[in-house]
């Protein structure tokens, strides 16, 4: 579970400053991070390989945690 976390945090903190970069200037960018952090986590925990998606297809794990760490981060920009 933790291997999720460690390979693919790097990226999330990417997603996480892009997304960071397209904002007002009053937003927190280490609270969007932290955010990011926090919906990959939430990624890891709730994945569930091999399970099919809407078009019957199994998802990838940055497929799957792409919606929750953008999620997290949109989240606490729309709450700032």
């Amino acid at each position: 579970m933790s291997d999720l976390f460690a390979l693919h945090y790097a990226w999330a903190r990417r997603t996480a400053w892009k997304l960071a970069a397209r904002m007002p200037v009053h937003v927190d960018r280490e609270a969007i991070e932290q955010e990011a952090a926090i919906g990959l986590l939430e990624a890891v925990a709730s994945y569930r390989p091999g399970t099919p998606g809407h078009d019957g297809r199994p998802a990838s794990f940055r497929t799957w945690a792409g919606l929750l760490v953008r999620g997290r981060a949109l989240d606490e920009a729309r709450y700032q």
